[in-house]
């Protein structure tokens, strides 16, 4: 277990949470000094620090399966959402202090998603797809010049929707069908008390068409 300990303590870690089992993509050093190749069962764990690196650790051997970074940046939050990339691992999206919106691939440890955007992607969350295309979608707050919220395709790696929210965005939630189209609706919190409910879905306010065209979509 020193390889792991040795390495980086758990309480260096600026966040950890559990994530999907992703030891089957296990790295040649780690088959070697254990055997594994393959599964093992336990949820792995995925750490991100302040200086934008993170961690993908198998918790049964404390090996380090994947290292990798966002670049000098700090990650602020760290959460497991859906398989966007269809290839049977959840994925992780990243609250951050870079002007992306990123999401990193749960097999591989690459980026899955990375979008520029207009500020901090400070705050974040999932949300059930809103885009038509059968996979679940992610939004985003931003904060520090240009203040944003937003919805990605996360399937088509675009901005669906983009509004300048008009003052730091320091809450975003998804939340349930409020406005009967039978999706789910995004809530944002500004830092001077603004609270905004965006609605999201094929039938909503905010335009999301209903069959996807190539290329940034304007939202009237």
């Amino acid at each position: 277990g020193n390889y792991f300990t040795d390495y980086m303590s758990v309480t260096e870690f600026e966040k950890v949470l559990e994530g999907q089992d992703c030891s089957k993509d296990i790295q040649q050093e780690i088959k070697q000094k254990d055997g594994e190749n393959d599964g093992n069962g336990y949820k792995d764990i995925f750490a991100g620090v302040n200086n934008g690196g993170y961690y993908m650790v198998d918790p049964k051997t404390l090996y380090i399966i994947k290292i990798n970074s966002i670049g000098s940046y700090s990650i602020q939050r760290a959460m497991p959402i859906d398989d966007i990339t269809r290839d049977g691992f959840q994925d992780v999206l990243l609250a951050h202090s870079a002007n992306r919106a990123i999401v990193i691939d749960g097999a591989e440890g690459g980026y899955a998603m990375n979008i520029p955007i207009a500020d901090k992607s400070w705050v974040v969350d999932r949300i059930e797809d809103v885009s038509g295309d059968e996979v679940n979608d992610v939004i985003t707050g931003t904060l520090f010049n240009d203040n944003h919220a937003y919805f990605f395709d996360t399937y088509y790696q675009e901005v669906i929707f983009d509004d300048n929210f008009g003052e730091p965005v320091d809450a975003i939630k998804s939340i349930h069908d409020i406005y009967g189209d039978w999706s789910m609706e995004m809530v944002a919190g500004g830092r001077n008390g603004k609270i905004t409910c965006y609605s999201g879905g094929l039938d909503a306010p905010v335009g999301i068409p209903d069959a996807h065209k190539p290329g940034p979509v304007t939202i009237q």
